[in-house]
């Protein structure tokens, strides 16, 4: 019976205390950047947050789901401008009056008025579009309605931010 000798380009490496052998890693010196096998069962050992496997599954999700939704920087500058819009108005209540117009396309009269920390609504609206576009453009299948709906939603965010900063300049007291 002839032994087959380790191969001497290849050096196994201990992970969590568990010994390279055929599952686990190994460091292949011939190349000059690293290489790294991934284990074919995962343990317990494996499956701890700074383990090779954990990250590499946990990035290819996150990266699937990134590129499973066009124009993802439209989507995050929609986050941005509806969290900045909810944030503005919390940090210029002092600045406001009690009551301040939103609701235009009522008669004129009280109706039209709401508390100061009402006009934080259009920044909600825009995250909950955002949210719910974002969601529709991650399930349907046909590229032409995900760019719609992520750009319905950048659109959104961006009418909603100019309309609260109008209403603050207008009944702002800086």
């Amino acid at each position: 019976m002839i032994r087959k000798k380790p191969d001497k380009r290849t050096i196994p490496i201990k992970i969590n205390g568990q010994p390279g052998g055929k599952q686990g890693l190994r460091l292949r010196l011939k190349n000059p950047r690293l290489s790294l096998k991934r284990p074919k069962s995962l343990s317990a050992a494996s499956l701890h947050p700074r383990s090779v496997g954990f990250s590499r599954s946990l990035n290819k999700k996150s990266k699937i789901l990134i590129k499973s939704i066009p124009l993802v920087r439209f989507v995050y500058v929609a986050f941005i401008l509806g969290i900045l819009n909810i944030i503005t108005i919390l940090l210029l209540q002092n600045f406001l009056p009690p009551e301040v117009p939103l609701y235009y396309g009522l008669a004129k009269s009280q109706e039209q008025l709401t508390t100061s920390i009402g006009l934080v609504a259009p920044g909600i609206v825009t995250l909950g579009v955002t949210i719910l576009n974002t969601f529709l453009a991650y399930i349907l299948d046909n590229d032409f309605l995900k760019k719609i709906l992520v750009l319905s939603a950048f659109s959104v965010s961006i009418i909603s931010f100019i309309a609260t900063i109008e209403i603050i300049f207008l009944v702002g007291s800086f």
